[in-house]
């Protein structure tokens, strides 16, 4: 688990993932192509944190 961030990594892109499945199931193709750029932009945010220690 990272210090600053209270979730385990799995957890984040369980969120992610069951987020964008969710709203490729209700036909919202553009909002889970937004949610996957959101959560895979935040890994990269988190990983650039991690190196930056």
């Amino acid at each position: 688990m990272h210090e600053g961030f209270p979730l385990p990594r799995w957890a984040w892109r369980s969120v992610g993932a069951a987020t964008a499945l969710g709203l490729l199931l209700a036909g919202e193709v553009v909002g889970a192509l937004g949610a996957v750029v959101a959560f895979t932009t935040a890994e990269v945010v988190f990983d650039a944190a991690d190196l930056e220690r």
